[in-house]
């Protein structure tokens, strides 16, 4: 893994650096340090930096509540990494009285679409390559005004393997609430989106907004209404950088049931 660290030398007051292996393996490689005056080599001690111990926090969520379309998934959680940490998820608990779905996601927001006047506001935000989302799903922020029918979401982005001008549309029943999710269905053969370049919507209703979410899933519970199901992560194994938002989301019916989320999160400080 990539080591970021530095070594004083006494003997010539320099800084000399600390890097991987240079074969590429795993391993830490440090460049011998010799004291010339004293003709010996020079003692190397490694240690974490003052203040850079881990701080640990919980993202907990217990109460009654229903889904707002019958299973379609809900957030109740949301947190955001603070600048100048990485997280590392640690562990994931869940717990949902009926037979229901649940999910640990990082979330990139991608802009948001007026449906009174077909205005679209870019957020800037994207996927660097090779990374891309498979999972893209418009958020009704304000809910649309009622009809019958549906409102169809078009959406021109940029695909997985970096080819622009691809097409794909979201259908928003007419009547939608708040915090209701509808999914991106992408042009035949895409796998998923690195960036959104246009949205736009027909017909334009006298009330309505959504969001456009890129969705990473991190974890994935089946609860079956008995047990906690919990997930327990090798350290360092599901990393996000500073300023990642993460998400805890439940797909269930419509009528209120005990929801029980417990995901532990370790932070620690960037390396600079």
């Amino acid at each position: 893994m990539p080591v970021k660290s530095y070594i004083t030398d006494p003997a010539t007051d320099k800084i000399a650096g600390v890097s991987d292996n240079l074969d590429g393996s795993n391993r830490l490689h440090v460049d011998a340090l010799f004291d010339t005056a004293k003709q010996q080599p020079i003692p190397v001690t490694f240690g974490l930096a003052t203040g850079a111990l881990p701080k640990m926090l919980t993202l907990g969520y217990n109460a009654s509540l229903g889904a707002v379309v019958a299973s379609v998934y809900r957030r109740v959680y949301t947190y955001a990494v603070p600048t100048g940490y990485n997280g590392y998820l640690i562990r994931y608990t869940s717990y949902q009285n009926e037979t229901a779905q649940s999910r640990i996601v990082s979330e990139v927001n991608l802009g948001t679409l007026s449906i009174i006047t077909n205005t679209f506001v870019a957020s800037g935000n994207s996927y660097a390559y090779p990374q891309w989302s498979g999972l893209i799903q418009a958020e009704v922020t304000t809910g649309l005004s009622a009809g019958v029918g549906n409102v169809v979401v078009t959406v021109t982005y940029t695909n997985e393997a970096s080819i622009s001008a691809r097409t794909g549309t979201i259908t928003i029943p007419k009547g939608s609430l708040a915090e209701s999710r509808w999914d991106l269905v992408l042009q035949a053969g895409d796998l998923g989106l690195q960036s959104i370049q246009t949205v736009s919507v027909t017909p334009t209703l006298a009330a309505g907004a959504i969001k456009l979410l890129g969705l990473l899933q991190l974890g994935y519970h089946e609860d079956g209404g008995t047990t906690a199901l919990e997930t327990l992560y090798a350290p360092g194994a599901t990393t996000f950088p500073t300023g990642t938002t993460l998400g805890i989301e439940f797909q269930g019916a419509l009528v209120a049931k005990i929801r029980r989320f417990d995901v532990l999160v370790q932070l620690l400080k960037e390396m600079t």
